[in-house]
């Protein structure tokens, strides 16, 4: 493309409007292709089509490495680094009952000191979901229970596996 100034002549590369498939090996408009800000023309490499039958496939392969890849990323989302940290400590086992998520249970962190905004490694243990109902039951009223006696009923109940 020639764009003309005052005392010479500046050429601009002209810009693409059409793109080549990396898998189907099309060449489609840009349109075509979603966005994508690490490449450098700004596009996916594989045109949307390309790319739907790709994440089809590569989800029906990997169902598990998906699955577990999710928990692992909502521990670190509600937790931070010692959500992950707790799940590697505790090698992903109740802590009460000794059921892993490996069974089909479900595993959660639990707070201690019932305090949430506590993400101390020593005031988080995994458990599973009826372990962590259960102690949720024990101590339903610890609004009311003063923070010396939630300690007590916690390591009281913990000590009888």
């Amino acid at each position: 493309m020639k764009v003309e100034s005052d005392s010479m002549l500046i050429w601009y590369p002209k810009p693409e409007t059409v793109k080549r498939c990396w898998k189907c090996r099309e060449e489609k408009p840009l349109s075509e292709f979603s966005r994508d800000r690490s490449r450098g023309d700004g596009r996916d490499t594989l045109c949307k089509s390309c790319r739907r039958i790709f994440s089809k496939d590569y989800k029906s392969g990997n169902k598990e490495k998906i699955k577990e890849k999710g928990f692992l990323y909502n521990l670190s989302k509600n937790h931070g680094d010692s959500g992950l940290r707790v799940w590697f400590r505790d090698g992903g086992v109740c802590q009460k009952c000794g059921i892993s998520r490996k069974s089909g249970k479900q595993i959660a962190i639990h707070h201690i000191d019932w305090n949430e905004k506590d993400n101390n490694l020593g005031n988080l243990v995994l458990l599973c979901k009826r372990c962590h109902n259960n102690i949720h039951r024990l101590t339903r009223l610890k609004v009311f229970v003063p923070e010396e006696h939630v300690l007590k009923i916690w390591r009281e109940w913990f000590e009888h596996k």
